[in-house]
């Protein structure tokens, strides 16, 4: 149901589905949004992954929302050791993931902590926000901010709020 290849150049993998697998995508996409809204909940420290954000975040990138379709983005992790620099480029409609600098003149950088970063991507803080706050700096040429919501979109389920449960207990028939 799911084809497994190797990123080239890259530590990740990419996943993509085959006919069987495109079939249930319905059904993959329901469970996913019922896990935003059920599942998920304050995420620990260690549950935080940022090879996983990172390529998440590689993969809803919109060349078509930059200008030129080109540019090459730096994530700074000020809480990580090892990890802690990323860089995406984009170039002729591909979309590279690299750990080590490209080599390539930076159009807007990035500066955060992981977890204001996933908190972001995952729709629980408002990108606006985490920049009035400080805790995420983004740098870079004008242009391109002006259109940091068309070609940096948020998680697919972003938009969908975790449920809050009322603790209540049932009525007592006397």
């Amino acid at each position: 149901m799911i084809v497994r290849s190797r990123i080239p150049d890259q530590r990740g993998h990419d996943y993509h589905l085959t006919e069987r697998g495109r079939e249930l995508a319905p059904l993959v996409m329901q469970m996913a949004e019922w896990g935003m809204r059920w599942a998920r909940t304050s995420m620990r420290d260690e549950e935080l992954d940022v090879e996983l954000l990172m390529g998440n975040i590689r993969k809803r990138i919109d060349p078509a929302g930059l200008p030129g379709g080109q540019a090459v983005l730096r994530f700074k992790f000020t809480d990580l050791e090892s990890y802690a620099v990323w860089w995406i480029k984009v170039r002729n409609g591909d979309i590279d993931l690299c750990m080590d600098d490209p080599g390539s003149e930076v159009h807007v950088y990035f500066t955060t902590d992981l977890r204001t970063l996933t908190e972001v991507w995952m729709g629980d803080l408002p990108l606006q926000q985490a920049r009035d706050s400080d805790r995420l700096q983004i740098i870079g040429s004008a242009p391109i901010l002006r259109n940091l919501d068309a070609w940096f979109p948020l998680h697919l389920f972003a938009h969908v709020r975790p449920h809050r449960e009322q603790h209540s207990l049932p009525k007592q028939e006397s």
